[in-house]
């Protein structure tokens, strides 16, 4: 947390600054975790635990993956990280309902 304490008073307390643990246009946590889903939960548990606003990026949530990296071929990586299953919405927490326990 060192790291996160010198990082955070660099910027004054009025700046908002959300975190996120991946999103579409990069490898999704659970690829880069091999799958670990229980990492994926300890992840956002460890988020929200942070003093910004955690932000919880579109099917993150229900442990969204994908099968190559973003970087192979010519950066068209759309297709690989996003899901075309149904939309998440309130309620539909999934992998990381619960999370927030602990939120300070």
């Amino acid at each position: 947390m060192r790291f996160l304490d010198r990082h955070a008073a660099y910027f004054q307390d009025s700046f908002l600054m959300p975190t996120f643990i991946d999103n579409h246009d990069m490898d999704r946590f659970l690829y880069l975790a091999g799958g670990d889903k229980e990492a994926l939960r300890r992840a956002a548990a460890v988020q929200m635990r942070l003093p910004r606003p955690a932000h919880h990026l579109l099917r993150t949530e229900v442990g969204l993956s994908q099968t190559r990296t973003t970087r192979e071929g010519m950066g068209l990586h759309v297709s690989r990280v996003r899901w075309p299953g149904r939309r998440a919405g309130p309620g539909a927490a999934g992998l990381l309902q619960g999370a927030d326990r602990e939120r300070k």
